[in-house]
């Protein structure tokens, strides 16, 4: 596996992608859990936040509710014309 193909380094980011995956889910399980209340508490109130539910509405491609301070998505282009500027 060491001849650098493309098969290979596909096969070799897909297993790497499926280790993190399950390493994140195994962290989550261990903060969710009764050693970590205090995280616990704080993670549902994360989640509850309304900035936190419109950013990964935006994230995800879903509709999202917005108090009109938000007028779409630009490129980076766009942003570094805006910045030189």
């Amino acid at each position: 596996m060491a001849d650098g193909s493309d098969s290979t380094k596909a096969v070799l980011r897909k297993k790497g992608a499926e280790d993190v995956r399950g390493q994140c889910a195994n962290l989550d399980r261990l903060w969710r859990g009764p050693a970590f209340p205090h995280l616990q508490r704080y993670l549902l109130r994360l989640k509850a936040d309304p900035a936190i539910t419109f950013a990964r509405a935006i994230k995800d491609g879903k509709p999202a509710l917005s108090r009109g301070g938000f007028k779409g998505h630009v490129t980076l282009a766009e942003l570094a014309a805006r910045l030189a500027a």
